[in-house]
């Protein structure tokens, strides 16, 4: 491992820690509704909308338990 490599891992490991333990550290609490997106029809059409450009259709597909062919015909409805 090089001197890169470990420093990335040591941060990772840093982060993952501070994270877990900001979690214990937030009260419990209310939480609130959802986000709602009344321009489009649901939330299907939203998430598809919303991950367009940054992930695969077969990642979109396979959040979505379907088929990568299916994910443009849903963008595009």
């Amino acid at each position: 491992m090089n001197a890169g490599h470990l420093i990335a891992w040591l941060g990772s490991v840093v982060l993952t820690t501070a994270v877990c333990r900001g979690a214990e550290a937030l009260p419990p609490g209310p939480t609130p509704p959802a986000l709602g997106f009344r321009h489009f029809p649901d939330r299907l059409h939203a998430f598809v909308w919303r991950n367009w450009e940054m992930t695969s259709l077969e990642r979109m597909a396979e959040v979505l338990n379907t088929t990568a062919q299916s994910v443009p015909e849903i963008g595009y409805s």
